[in-house]
Order: C-alpha cells, then structure tokens, then sequence
C-alpha cells in the first residue's frame, strides 16, 4: 500500500527490537504520549544488538513523544552498517542517541545520519539525568553526519545535555553541512 503507518506507544515504548541487525524501518511515524507525560523510562524507538551483525535503515520515519529519548541505539556487539535518512526526531525530552559503552570500544562501524531533523527535544520536569539533545553519537567509528538540521533543543530542560549534535569517543567520522540554530541554556550547540 501507499502512504505511512503509524504506530503509537501511548505512555509505553512505541517499538523495542532486540537481534543481531538486519532491519529496514521506513514511512512509519513513532509515537508516544510526549515528554511531559511519559514517565523518564520511555524510549519511542529502541533497538539493542544481542550479537555481533548489522544492517540498520532507519528511511522516512517520524519518532516523537519520548519520556527519555525518542530513539536509542545500543550495540553490545560489533555492528555494521546503520543509515539514518530523511528521519525527523522531535518533541521528546532527547532525539535520538546511537552508540554507548567502553569509551575504547568502537562497536558501530559505517554510520551515515543525512538530511534528517532533530528538534524541539527538551522537558521541564527534574529527575531526568540527560535532556535536550538533538543527536548524540558514542563510539563509532567511520561514517558521515551530514545534512542535517537540528533545532530547538534543550528548550526548558533542567538537566545536562542540551547539545543539537554531540559526538563523543568516536574516529573517523565526517561531520558537515549541517545547520543548528535554538539552542537553549547550557548547550555548545
């Protein structure tokens, strides 16, 4: 059929897939009840690797409404291959983070984020240890972050973070063209 699914997690996680890759998610629209309401627990889209593979498309998708992060990525294994195209990542209290774990360790290999937005993430409330990121990336190693837009971040938010794009404990990645503009109190932008 034509057209975009969407697929709503009310005050719960949206989708959580767990495996070692090979997945392909596109024209879909992620939800759930917003980062007012959802409790600091509530990731819109999670995704975890249970070993070693890889093949990640994340084309065309919508994810919004997250208590903690709209979308996070968390390899525990070796992963190759992860495409974030003409995605929008918005109104959760973070956009979306890929990667995590031993600062040594450089379990995403080949990563491209292009033409996708990350904006208005950011919540009011206390309790939350990170808040306001557009996109953080952690421990990869190669790729492109490239033609992006990022804005409005960190809006109200009273705990760390408040960054549009962060990279951290990474190598060999490209970082242009992207534009970021709004972002609130303590960020670098």
């Amino acid at each position: 059929g034509a057209g975009r699914a969407t697929w709503s997690g009310g005050l719960q996680t949206a989708l959580s897939l767990a495996g070692p890759g090979g997945w392909e998610l596109e024209n879909i629209d992620f939800a759930c009840a917003g980062a007012e309401l959802c409790g600091p627990d509530v990731i819109v889209l999670h995704i975890a690797t249970t070993a070693p593979g890889g093949h990640l498309v994340l084309r065309n998708v919508s994810v919004s409404g997250g208590g903690l992060m709209g979308f996070k990525f968390l390899p525990n294994h070796d992963f190759k291959d992860l495409l974030v195209d003409r995605c929008d990542f918005h109104h959760s209290n973070a956009g979306a983070q890929i990667g995590h774990g031993d600062v040594a360790a450089r379990y995403i290999r080949n990563l491209l984020v292009t033409d996708s937005k990350f904006h208005d993430n950011g919540r009011s409330v206390s309790g939350v240890d990170i808040a306001g990121l557009g996109l953080e990336v952690v421990n990869v190693s190669g790729g492109r972050i490239t033609r992006n837009l990022a804005w409005d971040n960190g809006v109200n938010s009273p705990a760390g973070g408040h960054n549009a794009i962060l990279v951290e404990y990474s190598d060999g990645l490209l970082i242009e063209g992207n534009e970021v503009w709004g972002t609130r109190l303590s960020g670098d932008g």
